[in-house]
Protein backbone atom coordinates (compact mmCIF):
# COMPACT_ATOMS: atom_id res chain seq x y z
CA UNK A 1 0.00 0.00 0.00
CA UNK A 2 1.49 3.52 -0.63
CA UNK A 3 1.40 6.51 1.70
CA UNK A 4 -1.90 7.88 1.16
CA UNK A 5 -3.81 4.31 1.88
CA UNK A 6 -1.95 4.51 4.72
CA UNK A 7 -3.93 6.96 5.66
CA UNK A 8 -6.92 6.09 4.14
CA UNK A 9 -6.79 3.05 6.74
CA UNK A 10 -5.86 5.32 9.98
CA UNK A 11 -9.19 7.46 8.60
CA UNK A 12 -11.65 4.77 8.18
CA UNK A 13 -10.53 3.23 11.33
CA UNK A 14 -10.95 5.96 12.90
CA UNK A 15 -14.54 6.90 11.40
CA UNK A 16 -15.54 3.14 12.68
CA UNK A 17 -14.46 4.18 16.44
CA UNK A 18 -16.54 6.99 16.27
CA UNK A 19 -19.87 5.19 14.61
CA UNK A 20 -19.58 2.22 17.07
CA UNK A 21 -19.05 4.94 20.11
CA UNK A 22 -22.23 6.83 18.79
CA UNK A 23 -24.30 3.57 18.10
CA UNK A 24 -23.42 2.27 21.63
CA UNK A 25 -24.53 5.67 23.08
CA UNK A 26 -27.17 5.93 21.18
CA UNK A 27 -28.61 2.29 22.35
CA UNK A 28 -27.83 2.81 26.01
CA UNK A 29 -29.23 6.45 25.39
CA UNK A 30 -32.31 5.15 24.41
CA UNK A 31 -34.81 4.96 27.68
CA UNK A 32 -33.75 8.46 28.50
CA UNK A 33 -34.65 11.78 27.90
CA UNK A 34 -30.69 13.12 26.92
CA UNK A 35 -27.67 11.45 26.79
CA UNK A 36 -25.82 11.40 30.59
CA UNK A 37 -21.95 11.77 30.03
CA UNK A 38 -21.81 10.97 33.81
CA UNK A 39 -23.07 7.19 33.10
CA UNK A 40 -20.56 4.74 34.59
CA UNK A 41 -21.41 1.77 32.04
CA UNK A 42 -21.22 4.54 29.03
CA UNK A 43 -18.17 5.80 30.15
CA UNK A 44 -16.65 2.10 30.67
CA UNK A 45 -17.88 0.89 27.20
CA UNK A 46 -16.69 3.81 25.23
CA UNK A 47 -14.03 3.90 26.82
CA UNK A 48 -13.23 -0.18 26.17
CA UNK A 49 -13.76 0.55 22.22
CA UNK A 50 -11.34 3.19 22.27
CA UNK A 51 -8.93 0.93 24.03
CA UNK A 52 -9.58 -1.74 21.67
CA UNK A 53 -9.51 0.73 17.85
CA UNK A 54 -6.19 2.36 19.37
CA UNK A 55 -3.83 -1.13 20.52
CA UNK A 56 -5.01 -2.75 17.56
CA UNK A 57 -3.93 0.23 15.44
CA UNK A 58 -0.90 0.35 17.33
CA UNK A 59 0.00 -3.47 17.27
CA UNK A 60 0.29 -3.33 13.23
CA UNK A 61 2.09 0.07 13.49
CA UNK A 62 4.86 -1.92 16.30
CA UNK A 63 4.62 -4.89 13.62
CA UNK A 64 5.84 -2.70 10.93
CA UNK A 65 8.40 -1.27 13.05
CA UNK A 66 9.62 -4.35 14.47
CA UNK A 67 9.45 -6.26 10.89
CA UNK A 68 12.12 -3.39 9.33
CA UNK A 69 14.42 -3.13 12.02
CA UNK A 70 15.20 -6.88 13.11
CA UNK A 71 17.24 -9.13 10.83
CA UNK A 72 15.03 -12.44 11.63
CA UNK A 73 11.30 -13.40 12.19
CA UNK A 74 11.62 -14.44 15.33
CA UNK A 75 13.06 -11.55 17.27
CA UNK A 76 10.76 -9.41 15.14
CA UNK A 77 7.68 -10.91 16.62
CA UNK A 78 9.55 -11.60 20.39
CA UNK A 79 10.35 -7.42 19.74
CA UNK A 80 6.26 -7.22 18.68
CA UNK A 81 5.34 -9.39 21.81
CA UNK A 82 7.31 -7.11 24.65
CA UNK A 83 6.28 -4.07 22.74
CA UNK A 84 2.69 -4.66 23.15
CA UNK A 85 2.89 -5.96 26.14
CA UNK A 86 4.77 -2.76 27.39
CA UNK A 87 2.34 -0.93 25.26
CA UNK A 88 -0.60 -2.07 26.76
CA UNK A 89 0.04 -2.35 30.55
CA UNK A 90 -0.57 0.83 31.68
CA UNK A 91 -3.79 1.41 29.38
CA UNK A 92 -5.31 -1.73 31.00
CA UNK A 93 -4.37 -0.94 34.35
CA UNK A 94 -6.31 2.80 33.82
CA UNK A 95 -9.44 0.43 31.72
CA UNK A 96 -9.18 -2.07 34.98
CA UNK A 97 -9.36 0.46 37.70
CA UNK A 98 -12.63 2.06 35.72
CA UNK A 99 -14.08 -1.32 35.29
CA UNK A 100 -13.53 -2.53 38.91
CA UNK A 101 -14.80 1.05 40.58
CA UNK A 102 -17.95 0.63 38.29
CA UNK A 103 -18.70 -3.00 38.47
CA UNK A 104 -16.81 -4.92 41.21
CA UNK A 105 -15.59 -2.72 44.11
CA UNK A 106 -17.90 0.51 44.00
CA UNK A 107 -17.15 0.69 47.63
CA UNK A 108 -12.83 0.41 47.73
CA UNK A 109 -11.12 3.89 46.58
CA UNK A 110 -7.92 5.10 46.59
CA UNK A 111 -5.04 3.20 46.64
CA UNK A 112 -6.42 -0.13 47.12
CA UNK A 113 -8.34 0.12 44.03
CA UNK A 114 -5.59 1.14 42.07
CA UNK A 115 -3.51 -2.02 43.28
CA UNK A 116 -6.02 -4.26 42.38
CA UNK A 117 -6.56 -2.42 38.88
CA UNK A 118 -2.32 -3.50 38.76
CA UNK A 119 -2.60 -7.05 39.60
CA UNK A 120 -5.36 -7.51 36.90
CA UNK A 121 -3.16 -5.45 34.31
CA UNK A 122 0.04 -7.34 35.11
CA UNK A 123 -1.54 -10.61 34.95
CA UNK A 124 -3.71 -9.88 31.48
CA UNK A 125 -1.53 -8.21 29.67
CA UNK A 126 0.63 -11.47 28.42
CA UNK A 127 -2.19 -12.73 26.79
CA UNK A 128 -3.20 -9.25 25.12
CA UNK A 129 -0.15 -8.58 24.15
CA UNK A 130 0.04 -12.25 22.15
CA UNK A 131 -2.93 -11.10 20.64
CA UNK A 132 -2.20 -8.15 19.71
CA UNK A 133 0.84 -9.56 18.15
CA UNK A 134 -1.05 -11.68 16.10
CA UNK A 135 -3.76 -8.83 14.97
CA UNK A 136 -0.50 -6.87 13.88
CA UNK A 137 0.91 -10.15 12.20
CA UNK A 138 -2.26 -10.60 10.25
CA UNK A 139 -3.28 -6.68 9.03
CA UNK A 140 0.83 -5.20 9.14
CA UNK A 141 1.15 -6.58 5.64
CA UNK A 142 -1.80 -5.30 4.40
CA UNK A 143 0.06 -1.69 4.83
CA UNK A 144 3.49 -2.52 3.89
CA UNK A 145 4.54 -0.73 0.73
CA UNK A 146 6.49 -4.02 -0.45
CA UNK A 147 5.59 -7.47 0.21
CA UNK A 148 7.41 -9.14 2.65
Amino acid sequence: MKGPLHALAILTGLVGLLANILAIARYLGEGQAGLDIQNRGLLTVVTFVALAYGLSMGSVLLWRWTHRRSASPAAARSAAVLLNILAALPLLALWFRLVLSTLFLPATHGVESWLMALATAWIAAPFIGLGLAYIGELLGPLMMDQPP
